[in-house]
């Protein structure tokens, strides 16, 4: 989020208690902001955080659905009317983001090969002797397993 759509977010909930968060919209709405609709799209590229405001999705004819920003639901489609010219279709509070679903708990032969892979990389990262012993082996063993480059 820029400057600028923090600013065009911040003064237009203050002016009317909600802020149409699409760059037409507000392209339209606030053409002193951007040097042109282009600019202000590329600002609209991330989501607008600010406390105590309310995200609904409003679908606008002519337009389509929009994130709004709002500080009131009261009134909420006459206002968007008055200030954007455009009808409201219907108006819906955000859905959250789908929960992330956790990992299912690791089988016996993955627990295996994970503390495997864990005990290689442990050996292949030691310090190789100078001389040629067992554990020099071990550990260049261990690197390509890896596929780590081997001296």
């Amino acid at each position: 989020m820029t400057t600028k759509t923090r600013q065009y977010a911040i003064q237009s909930l203050a002016a009317c208690g909600f802020a149409v968060m699409r760059s037409t919209v507000a392209w339209q709405l606030r053409p002193d902001l951007w040097s042109s609709a282009q600019e202000c799209g590329i600002d609209f590229s991330g989501k607008v955080a600010l406390d105590g405001v309310t995200r609904v999705n409003v679908t606008l004819d002519g337009v389509g659905v929009v994130p709004v920003l709002t500080r009131s639901m009261g009134h909420l489609a006459e206002r968007i009317q008055w200030v954007t010219g455009h009808m409201v279709l219907k108006i819906e509070e955000e859905q959250p983001a789908a929960p992330v679903q956790e990992k299912p708990p690791l089988t016996e032969g993955q627990k295996k090969a994970a503390e495997r892979l864990q005990e290689l990389k442990k050996l292949a990262a030691m310090e190789l002797p100078a001389h040629d012993c067992a554990l020099r082996k071990d550990i260049l063993a261990a690197r390509r397993e890896l596929g780590w480059k081997v001296a």
